[in-house]
Order: structure tokens, then sequence, then C-alpha cells
């Protein structure tokens, strides 16, 4: 996930270099979506046969199609034009007639989803998945590609719509958050927004018992305005049926204050 098609009708097709266009797509939804670059998945279709506006001259179209996990409607308004730069693009000289289009279809949702090997969140969601050691390995997974490039994204695929979410201690976003959206809404994009490039995980330690998991963990970044942000991080996770519906966060809030409590630039 994400599934990435690209049509093209045949004389655009002759024009178009397929295999670039799809990795600059994928870039796009990696490095500006979040997306895991490894679960990108993308495919080009020729039209013979098409019709556009009054039809006989016109010289075509190019649609793209993504077909994704849900997403909120500032990551689809954010990543649409991007994606549809990448389409004009491709065909710098087209024809002013040349009918450019995405489409982002984030309708897919985990329960109707079925993927062979099983990794990730989709592991997850696998009856056979909810072990502890299969756990352990999903919240692994998600952290090695954060490590990678700091994406949240692999472990917010893990919450439970209900998740609750608790930074313990006192201060800047130490407190009980009740769903997966207001964690990720009122937590995960307020800090994401103070560093630049996300922050860089390095495991330490990871055990699992029964339905919970424990990471211990590192993790580097660097503010916008450039100092370094280097906090240490003890997760507890909770599981329920492959998916986690609990967590306890313990971090250096005296950091985590200084940071939120400096001005943005």
């Amino acid at each position: 996930m994400p599934h990435i098609t690209l049509e093209a009708t045949r004389d655009l097709a002759l024009q178009l270099d397929a295999d670039h266009t799809l990795a600059a797509l994928h870039r796009v939804l990696a490095d500006q979506g979040d997306v895991p670059l490894e679960a990108c998945k993308s495919r080009a279709v020729v039209h013979d046969h098409w019709r556009a506006a009054e039809g006989a001259d016109h010289p075509g179209y190019l649609h793209l199609s993504v077909k994704i996990l849900p997403k909120s409607g500032d990551w689809k308004s954010r990543l649409g034009p991007l994606l549809l730069a990448v389409l004009r693009e491709a065909l710098p000289g087209a024809d002013e007639r040349v009918h450019f289009t995405v489409h982002i279809d984030d309708s897919i949702d985990r329960e109707s989803y079925f993927k062979h090997p099983a990794t990730g969140a989709f592991a997850a969601s696998a009856p056979a998945a909810s072990t502890p050691e299969a756990n352990r390995r999903a919240i692994l997974e998600a952290f090695e590609i954060k490590a990678r490039n700091g994406s949240n994204q692999p472990l917010i695929d893990l919450f439970a719509e209900d998740l609750v979410w608790t930074i313990q201690g006192s201060g800047a976003l130490c407190r009980r958050y009740e769903g997966r959206e207001d964690f990720v809404e009122n937590c995960l994009k307020v800090l994401g927004a103070r560093i630049d490039g996300g922050i860089r995980a390095e495991v330490e330690g990871c055990l699992a018992e029964g339905d919970r998991v424990v990471l211990l963990w590192k993790g580097s970044g660097r503010t916008t305005w450039g100092d370094p942000y280097d906090n240490h991080y003890c997760w507890i996770f909770r599981f329920e049926e492959g998916r986690i519906a609990e967590g306890s966060a313990y971090i250096d809030t005296h950091l985590l204050d200084r940071v939120m409590h400096h001005p943005l630039p």
C-alpha cells in the first residue's frame, strides 16, 4: 500500500518515460507523504480506445489513481498537487489541451485488504498475528522504517481507532490522548511541526510478553530552528487483536518542554 495506477492514451504513452515517472511518484509519496517507499506498488496502463471532450483530434490524457489506507483531508490536499506536478513534468512539451488528473482513493480499510506475506500493519490485522512475537515484530518493522526516514506512518497504521495513549509526567504534550486522531493530530503532528525531517529511531531493546510490548529507543533529530533534539524513550504498548489499543510513553519531558516552548521560526 499504496497501489498506484498511471493511465495514458497511446500517443502520450509513446512520449512518456513510464519507469522514471513511476519512480518520481514513489519519491513524492515517501518524502512528502510519510509513506514507506517499500510499500509503494505501481503499474502503467495504456489505452488504445478512448475519448476525451469532443474526441477527434484531442491529444489525450494522463490519469493517476492512488489507492491507499484512510488519510486526512490535509494529507490529500497537500499530496494531490505534488503528484499532479510529477505528471506535468513527465510531458513538459505537451499540447495545452492534454488532460492531467489525479485521484486519491483512501477508502481502503485494513479489514478488506489481504496481503501475503503479511507484514507491518497487515501482519497485525491477521488473527494468527496476535501473538507476543508477532506484536513485537510489527513494532520493530515500524521502527526500522522510522530509523531510515523518521516517518511515524507505519506505527500509526498499527493504532486502533480507539487508541488510548498517555505521555507520562507533566508539561507540554503530557496528557492522556483519547483516540488515534487525538494523538496523531494533537501530539505527533504538533511536535513534528517543530522537527525538521522527523525523529529517526535507534532501537535499544524490545521485549514482548502477553499482550504487552516494551520498547526502549533513542530518537535523533533537529529542530526547525537548528537545535539538536535527541531524546530517550520507553514506550509500552498493549495490543488487542493485533492492533495497538493502549500506549504509555516515558521520555525526557524537560527537553520536550524546551522544544515546545521555543517560538517557531
